[in-house]
């Protein structure tokens, strides 16, 4: 079920029987050359509402920015503070617990949100003691990691990745014309000190990865073992 497509009588009936939402988050940044903009809260938005429709859960409305001041030098970049997004989870933790969803699945679809996130959850849940909180990246589901090293080995890379322009072009095949890029190995990953110094570094604003590898078909591959993924993740280890 989709939160934002229900009334309020729909969740009132809903939360007598279950208290699991999920939660996709990402970020609105650019992805080379071809990939879209909201790559990364477009991938989160529709495997979760797949898992939602499958396990007859809620899922909320996307949150759509992450921490992305790397990439400010690029044009279609919207970023948030790490101290914004903490205060943001603080509200929405405050209202779901509220109103009685008590446990959270938040599918992430931006690797710049993972230390943001993991110093949000320290500081919030202490404030919390009844809600449960689990954050996993797509990427990190059941089999999803061993294909895609499988598959894509070390031209996986970082940013504007085989595997998530892949499950792009099976979503949004309308919105994708797919143009060649060139492939550069990343020796070591560098601190990105600033923005500027991140476009000097990857002017392409490629980190590491092979976008040349990105088709439909491992696209369709990715999407159905996340799904498969987190939806068994909705009924495991809530401890």
């Amino acid at each position: 079920m989709i939160f934002r497509l229900t009334s309020r009588t729909t969740v009132e009936h809903y939360l007598k029987r279950d208290n699991r939402i999920l939660l996709p988050v990402g970020s609105t940044e650019q992805h080379g050359s071809f990939g879209l903009i909201g790559t990364d809260h477009l991938i989160t938005e529709k495997i979760a509402e797949a898992v939602a429709e499958k396990t007859n859960t809620m899922v909320a409305p996307t949150i759509p920015f992450g921490m992305s001041v790397h990439h400010t030098a690029f044009k279609g970049c919207i970023t948030i503070k790490p101290t914004a997004i903490i205060a943001l989870f603080n509200d929405i933790f405050w209202s779901l617990n509220h109103q009685g969803f008590h446990r959270i699945l938040i599918l992430n679809g931006h690797g710049g949100n993972k230390n943001t996130y993991s110093a949000m959850m320290s500081e919030l849940l202490n404030d919390y003691p009844d809600l449960k909180v689990k954050f996993r990246s797509w990427w990190e589901g059941e089999g999803v990691t061993e294909f895609i090293q499988k598959r894509y080995g070390i031209e996986e890379g970082h940013h504007c990745s085989p595997s998530e322009l892949s499950i792009i072009m099976y979503l949004f095949p309308e919105y994708i014309t797919k143009q060649r890029t060139k492939y550069r190995q990343m020796p070591e990953r560098p601190v990105f000190e600033t923005a500027a110094r991140f476009k000097e570094l990857f002017p392409d604003g490629i980190v590491g990865s092979n976008p040349n590898l990105a088709n439909r078909e491992d696209g369709e591959k990715l999407f159905n073992l996340c799904v498969t993924a987190f939806t068994k993740e909705m009924d495991l280890n809530w401890q």
